[in-house]
């Protein structure tokens, strides 16, 4: 997907690096191979491994 002016982040990005940097930063698009049905989104087995770190204290 390219970062248009209809998406969030096409809209969001280029405002914020104009104000970060005075202009654009580069080219990119978001990778969506990785959101797991969302960006806030985690596979049951990512959050059984937190789970049980954050149980045994070793985290």
């Amino acid at each position: 997907m390219a970062c248009g002016t209809d998406s969030f982040l096409g809209g969001a990005v280029p405002r914020l690096q104009e104000q970060a940097f005075g202009g654009p930063a580069g080219h990119w698009s978001p990778d969506k191979r990785f959101t797991f049905g969302g960006y806030a989104r985690t596979p049951p087995e990512l959050d059984t491994f937190a789970t049980d770190c954050r149980e045994a204290g070793s985290c």
